[in-house]
């Protein structure tokens, strides 16, 4: 399911809006019953891709867009005194992310190289 344009308008907001963004997601899924494309770089435009300090370590086809953790960790459903857990971290978007918010973070991953860069 694609969301329609004026549902797109309430879905692009900025920072302080992402509680509300992730819960009118929530609420599409939940009316629909089925998958919902998002763009994650449009729902979190305030952040710009030449800041990816783990994106250009090495070369690695399956990074994960840091849009997509900044998006969750910024939706309200962690406590500040949490732990982020990322059991498959690859170079470690996700882990970055969630100390430059001040959450703590644990990760591991299966393939030794990824686990090495993520620990950088």
């Amino acid at each position: 399911m694609k969301l329609s344009k004026e549902s797109d308008k309430n879905i692009q907001s900025p920072l302080n809006d992402t509680a509300i963004t992730y819960q009118n997601l929530v609420n599409a899924y939940r009316l629909s019953n089925t998958a919902i494309e998002v763009d994650f770089r449009k729902l979190v435009d305030w952040v710009p891709y030449s800041d990816s300090e783990t994106h250009y370590i090495h070369a690695y086809p399956a990074k994960l867009l840091k849009h997509i953790p900044i998006f969750f960790l910024n939706a309200g459903l962690i406590d500040k005194n949490g732990t982020v857990l990322d059991p498959f971290c690859g170079t470690g978007t996700v882990l970055l992310e969630a100390m430059k918010q001040g959450f703590n973070s644990i990760g591991t991953d299966a393939n030794p190289s990824n686990f090495f860069f993520a620990w950088l």
